[in-house]
């Protein structure tokens, strides 16, 4: 009949070996050894490639951007480094130390966007969505 029921996905994406957050074997391999074999970061890409077999340009090209975009990693301008969502996913718990690079950007990040939300306020539109307005 043409419909893909949840059954049918389900079993491809396990055939495929995808996990339930989208992941593969090689975005798990790519986690994998930032946390375990560079301590979660910064690291760079040539040395990532070398680490998991793939080439440079795949992993910048095809896994990279996943992982940016469901939260996994980030690009500094020192590396590559593991989010605290890539510990939890791979099981771990990493502490944040106040020398951490990571650290240092979660902490500008938060602030600039508390920054970024005193300057609006939100308020609810006709169409309840709602807006956000500039504070003067």
């Amino acid at each position: 009949d043409g419909v893909i029921s949840q059954k049918v996905a389900e079993s491809a994406l396990a055939m495929l070996q995808i996990d339930t957050d989208g992941l593969d074997e090689m975005d798990l391999r790519i986690l994998d050894v930032i946390i375990n074999n560079f301590r979660g970061g910064p690291v760079g890409l040539k040395n990532i490639a070398v680490s998991v077999g793939e080439e440079e340009e795949a992993i910048e090209d095809v896994y990279e951007p996943f992982l940016i975009q469901r939260g996994y990693l980030t690009r500094t301008s020192k590396g590559r480094v593991a989010t605290p969502k890539a510990w939890q996913k791979l099981g771990m718990e990493r502490t944040l130390q106040s020398g951490d690079l990571f650290w240092k950007y979660l902490k500008n990040n938060t602030e600039r966007e508390k920054h970024n939300a005193d300057r609006f306020e939100f308020t609810a539109c006709a169409s309840g969505t709602g807006s956000q307005t500039p504070q003067s």
